[in-house]
């Protein structure tokens, strides 16, 4: 069972993911659109598509948290995609481990980056 949960995960993803940088899915921000101030996710999906071109001071000017986020859904894919082939939910057990540990971390980083 959790192998199927994981494979559906990483499906979703990948799905998303490839959606989302070749342009097919279009939307506004809701956060911008109600404030009308840039949210943290701001300039994320262009970020991402400049890293896939290897243009990362253009992907740094759209969000600077665009790399360190990309690296991280990189990591977390491969845990997936081990945990798919050996059946196991290390992966989303690691991932929860540090959001639970370095939660004060990642919401600083994300008000840092608004600013």
């Amino acid at each position: 069972m959790k192998r199927v949960i994981n494979l559906l995960i990483l499906t979703i993803i990948i799905i998303f993911v490839l959606l989302m940088v070749s342009g097919t899915i279009h939307y506004s921000c809701i956060f911008k659109r109600i404030f009308n101030i840039c949210c943290p996710g701001c300039g994320l999906t262009r970020s991402f598509r400049c890293i896939l071109n290897f243009d990362f001071i253009e992907a740094i000017k759209y969000n600077i948290l665009g790399i360190p986020l990309f690296i991280l859904c990189i990591i977390y894919i491969i845990l997936l995609i081990r945990d798919v082939i050996i059946g196991s939910d290390k992966g989303n057990k690691l991932v929860l481990y540090i959001f639970s540990k370095y939660y004060i971390l990642i919401i600083c980083l994300f008000i840092i980056s608004m600013i």
